[in-house]
This record gives C-alpha cells, structure tokens and sequence, in this order.
C-alpha cells in the first residue's frame, strides 16, 4: 500500500523517469562497448595493424564522453525528479495537517505533529527575501530602509548562510491576487521552491478579500508554476500560547491575540506611540524609528486603519 502511494506521487513525472531509464540503458551499453573495442585494438596492436585500426583510439575517446553525458543527464534529471517529489510530498502533507479538524490537534502535543514537517523544512537550503524597491504609495517604508530593517534581522536572528537578501527593481502595483502570482514568477526564477502567501498579499485597505491572493492559485492549471505556495492564515502573538501563532493553530480568542499588520506597525511608529515588545524585535524597531524622526512634519502622511488591518 505505501509502495503504491509512493508511486503514484512519481506518476506525473513518468515520463522523465522514463527518459531515465533509457539513458541508464544506454550508459551501460556504452560501458559494455568500450572492452570490446579496447581487445579489437590490442589485438590489431599485436597482429601489427595498427595502422588500420587508427579510428579505435578516438572511438574510445567519443564514447568515455558519451558515458558521460549520458550519467550527467540521467543524475540530472532523477536530482530534479526526486525534489519535485518531495515538494509535492511536503505540500500534500502540511494541506492535510491543516485540514484535520481542531481537536485532534488539542489531543497531541505541538511537537509531536511539528517534529517531521519542521525538520523537513530544516534540510531547505534557506529563504530569499524578495522585496520591491520601486516606487509606493506615500506612508508606505522606502526601499533602502527596509533593506537595512531586514539586514539588521538577518544579522542577528538567522544562522549565517541561510538567507539571501534580494529584491527587484519593481513599482508595487497593489494587484492583490494577480501581483501575487508575478511575484511567484519573479521568485521561481530566482530558484525559490515556495513563495510565502500571507493575508491580503499585494493589498489595499480592503478592496480585496484578505485570502484572494491564496485562491487564486487554485484557479491557474496545475502545473503552470513549478514554485508552489506556502498559504498562511491570519498570525498574530498568542498571550495564551506565548508565541507566534495562526488561526490554523491557536484555539484562543480576539483578546490574547495581537494581530500582525504592518498598517499597525507604521501607524505607531509614525505617530510616536509604543509598539508592543511581542510586535517587532528591538534592532529592527531602533532603524524604523530612526527613519520616522528624520521625517519633516511637512511630510509626514497620516497612516489610517482601514480594512483587514484594522482588525
């Protein structure tokens, strides 16, 4: 039975399997040549005709290249099979997690249901941070602050190594769920193997439904994009947990929950107020306040609560 589920994840990818085993095939056909040719040279070697047999030396030569290519390509395409399984498998996995209903979750321990996807997770290489710095709408952070915020983040809280700070010179657009997929484009070319789809991706106050940007990777083919998204419900600090949370995950109500909105975040920074220690980590805050006192009052854009932010 596990045998067949196995095989049956490896069936959209028959037919490179296929190609393959058909290149395995002809590898070890070339193998079984090269002494065969290598005795008809020795023997013309000793019979004293080695001048008819000048060919043989560079028929050897073209089929060790041959070999070659053809293990090349064979170890090539079964690497790039196997990760597109293991993505599929990964994908498959944390949808049904997520589907299981709340009490199943409540009757095992977090770290039990956590412990295979997470160290699965630890074997990726690493993350790449995508950001636009383009133009945006006034309020909104430029892009060179950002890149420090970020790179100060990397510095302190991330192993060295395992993140790739990145981005494109691109204007936001806020098209919500179709920005989202060009997105997805921009980091597949970049090698990603999951794009991070949070609530109201690519947004504005609330002309778009908070999850549009999730459902509308349901809608294209299947197949259309090799980089599959990982779909993130609502987040927000957990009082009650005493953590990072989802609505996947915490049972909790509104009032142990603070929501995470980067609405919120400019908000208080550009108004002066406090922002909740569970909110943002200290370096990060000091750059961002930094930026917020260097601004002219002149400048200064009022940043309202509107929306799925204002929740």
């Amino acid at each position: 039975m596990q045998l067949r589920r196995i095989f049956g994840m490896a069936r959209p990818w028959r037919g490179t399997l296929a190609v393959c085993g058909l290149l395995m095939v002809a590898e070890t056909a070339v193998v079984l040549v090269v002494p065969w040719l290598a005795g008809r040279f020795a023997d013309r070697l000793l019979a004293g005709l080695a001048g008819a047999g000048a060919w043989l030396p560079l028929a050897l030569i073209g089929l060790f290249a041959l070999q070659a290519l053809f293990r090349m390509a064979s170890a090539f395409l079964l690497s790039r099979t196997a990760e597109r399984v293991l993505a599929d498998l990964r994908t498959r996995l944390y949808d049904h997690l997520q589907a299981l209903p709340l009490a199943w979750h409540q009757q095992r321990r977090k770290g039990e249901v956590l412990s295979l996807p997470t160290h699965d997770v630890s074997q990726l290489s690493g993350f790449i941070t995508g950001s636009l710095l383009g133009a945006l709408k006034p309020g909104d952070i430029p892009a060179d602050v950002r890149t420090r915020a970020i790179g100060k983040l990397i510095e302190k809280y991330f192993a060295p190594g395992t993140v790739v700070q990145a981005g494109y010179p691109l204007d936001m657009r806020y098209a919500g769920p179709r920005e989202a997929l060009l997105h997805a484009v921009f980091r597949q070319n970049y090698g990603c193997a999951y794009q991070i789809i949070g609530r109201d991706h690519a947004g504005v106050g609330s002309y778009y439904g908070p999850f549009d940007a999730h459902h509308i990777f349901d809608e294209i083919p299947k197949g259309s994009l090799e980089i599959q998204p990982l779909k993130i419900d609502w987040t927000f600090w957990c009082y009650a947990c005493g953590g990072m949370a989802s609505a996947r995950t915490c049972p909790h109500g509104e009032s142990d929950r603070l929501l995470v909105s980067g609405t919120k975040l400019r908000k208080w920074l550009s108004e002066g107020a406090d922002v909740p220690v569970e909110f943002s980590r200290p370096e990060v805050l000091d750059i961002l306040r930094e930026y917020y006192a260097s601004i002219d009052e002149k400048d200064k854009v009022e940043v309202k609560l509107t929306g799925h932010s204002a929740r």
